[in-house]
């Protein structure tokens, strides 16, 4: 019996590793293809979303889960203040950079849409809005229903 609970918790650990493997070679690769993005469209300040599992889903299943990235153009350095109004993707941005917002409105897309949501927890966390600017990655909790 303790030869199967040691196989076990071996194979537990393997799986953490792996994880945490994993989590890291995902990082290294947002953060090329951010860079990127950022290289492309350098009025783009930020590009920010938060993600975490509901504490309530009437009556159903509590899932992690991404929600809707925002984008931010200017050319002041991005706020927290400026963060907490959302920014819809056919909105006219600021600096009346609306082409240039569809833009990376698809490109965010099809990175969302390519990267499983337990890739992003695993990346980032839970209860959490993650801020993305040229300086670099931000993560800070979020508070919600």
């Amino acid at each position: 019996m303790t030869t199967s609970i040691d196989q076990l918790t071996k194979l537990n650990n393997d799986y953490q590793a792996a994880k945490s493997v994993f989590a890291a070679a995902s990082q290294k690769v947002l953060k090329e293809i951010l860079k990127e993005i950022f290289e492309a469209h350098p009025r783009l300040n930020a590009i920010y979303w938060s993600q975490y599992t509901p504490y309530f889903n009437d009556g159903e299943a509590c899932v992690f889960q991404v929600h809707g990235a925002n984008i931010q153009f200017g050319f002041d350095a991005p706020s927290r203040d400026d963060c907490n109004s959302q920014f819809p993707w056919d909105s006219t941005y600021a600096d009346g950079s609306e082409d240039a917002g569809n833009v990376v409105h698809t490109l965010i897309s099809n990175l969302f849409c390519n990267v499983d949501d337990e890739v992003m927890l695993n990346m980032f966390g839970d209860h959490v809005t993650v801020f993305l600017t040229h300086d670099g990655t931000d993560v800070e909790e979020y508070e919600h229903d």
